[in-house]
């Protein structure tokens, strides 16, 4: 409402003391305000990847003698992310098995799995009619999945990236390619390439597993718990930069800048969020 009454965008900045604010900002004003610039940073731990990390994390932690516990499971195979790829044809596919296997484990469906307060990996792909079930709806719904052999290789690349990969984890160098694995499955399966913000992550991401392939300590063994700490308080300080943004110069458009940045700048306009 405060920019309708603004003429001139180019005299005119919003300062946003928060950065978690930005996203929902832009969202709102976007498609009506012409161009604008953002100089501010977006920090990584709003994102739709780190808490897909999180989830990962969580699960692997509260693993107990090889079983998930079935609602770190069910959190992580139902995150965005996930239930969207597009593994074995279209992500209505994934979507389809990964809400069936939830029917399967909380009694929705009758299955051997129902109530189960850990599960393996193993029960969960030897379940028959849970395959039944989701290949029955997969026709329904006509998404080219004809085979049941489709969906048990599906969930099994599933479990492969998201829970297996990472039993194993004991040094930088092994998690750093879990890491660029389960980032090439997001990158070629999933819709992150939609969502520039996103796939900037996804390269600080990769460079941080860079440094971890290259680190002098990257064969040293330590707790797997550790290496997610580690990993984890890193990417709580990293920050990513919006399209076009600059720090210091002064752009043609609406002005998106920070509490700080707006140190001996001068504007006619000024809205603060």
């Amino acid at each position: 409402e405060a920019l309708k009454a603004i003429k001139d965008p180019d005299k005119t900045v919003i300062v946003v003391p928060d950065p978690e604010s930005v996203i929902p900002l832009l969202s709102r004003i976007a498609s009506s305000v012409g161009p604008l610039n953002v100089s501010m940073g977006y920090p990584v731990k709003r994102s739709s990847l780190y808490h897909l990390f999180e989830c990962l994390f969580k699960a692997q932690d509260t693993k107990k003698d090889g079983a998930y516990y079935t609602r770190d499971y069910l959190r992580l195979l139902s995150h965005p992310l996930v239930k969207n790829l597009s593994i074995s044809g279209e992500s209505a596919m994934t979507r389809v098995l990964c809400h069936k296997v939830e029917e399967a484990l909380v009694g929705m469906e009758s299955s051997p799995l129902n109530g189960s307060l850990f599960v393996s990996l193993d029960e969960i792909l030897s379940d028959g009619p849970l395959f039944e079930a989701a290949l029955d709806t997969s026709k329904r719904m006509d998404v080219g999945i004809t085979a049941r052999q489709d969906l048990e290789n599906a969930l099994a690349t599933l479990h492969k990236v998201l829970f297996k990969d990472w039993e194993k984890v004991n040094d930088f160098y092994g998690f750093s390619l879990c890491l660029d694995a389960l980032l090439d499955v997001l990158l070629r399966h999933s819709l992150l390439e939609k969502y520039p913000l996103n796939l900037k992550i996804a390269d600080k991401i990769y460079e941080i597993s860079d440094e971890f392939k290259n680190a002098s300590f990257k064969d040293e063994i330590f707790p797997t718990e550790d290496i997610f700490k580690i990993f984890k308080n890193k990417l709580d300080s990293e920050m990513v930069s919006f399209s076009g943004s600059r720090a210091t110069a002064r752009l043609n458009g609406l002005q998106v800048l920070g509490l700080f940045e707006t140190r001996s700048l001068s504007f006619e306009n000024v809205i603060i969020m």
